[in-house]
């Protein structure tokens, strides 16, 4: 794998530079969160879902997941930088069930925004319509997705690294519960039926 020298002086090889850009952004998507926490302001949902694509840090993981791919390309990067559809799409469905699933802890403690509390502020809205609304998103994100799927410009190994990142949200915030968080609530019995105890085929 060709290397560049950088200003410190240490190699970098191509691959791990693509892995900055999408650091850089999730950083920055942090940044603004703290922002909008600690200057008592509220964004739209609009602002806050755009950049909550980021700080779910779905965007940096699918980066990560492209770089063990000996298929990713610089073009690949390129695509991925310019935030097609089905990593828009994974990256909504993620922010919006992780918000949704850990509002009930977050609501007792000092917390960031979360996308619940934009949406009912915005719309003047009930948490349970607010709910309805994101159900509805997250329904349009598969969609989305699973029409991604058939495009026949992009690789099918890599559209498939994006839609599991997809799935590994589904499975970590199955019932709206924060499998992510406390995964002795949500992942444990999966995780027990798919290593050991699984089905026989």
């Amino acid at each position: 794998m060709a290397s560049l020298r950088v200003d410190n002086g240490h190699a970098v090889s191509k691959l791990q530079q693509e892995i900055v850009r999408p650091f850089k952004q999730t950083v920055r998507s942090y940044d603004m969160e703290a922002r909008w926490f600690f200057g008592e302001q509220m964004p739209t949902f609009t602002e806050y879902l755009s950049n909550g694509l980021f700080s779910s840090s779905y965007y940096l993981m699918s980066a990560a997941a492209l770089m063990g791919m000996k298929s990713a390309k610089k073009e690949t990067y390129d695509w991925h930088w310019d935030n097609p559809k089905i990593l828009k799409a994974a990256c909504t469905m993620g922010r919006l069930r992780n918000d949704v699933a850990s509002c009930e802890r977050e609501n007792k403690r000092e917390h960031n925004i979360l996308a619940i509390e934009c949406y009912m502020k915005e719309q003047g809205v009930s948490k349970q319509e607010a709910l309805e609304k994101f159900l509805e998103i997250s329904e349009k994100a598969w969609i989305d997705m699973n029409e991604e799927l058939l495009r026949l410009d992009v690789s099918r190994d890599i559209l498939v690294r994006i839609l599991n990142i997809a799935r590994m949200t589904d499975s970590s915030y199955m019932h709206d519960i924060d499998g992510y968080t406390f995964p002795e609530q949500a992942l444990k019995r999966q995780m027990l039926r798919t290593l050991v105890d699984p089905i026989i085929i």
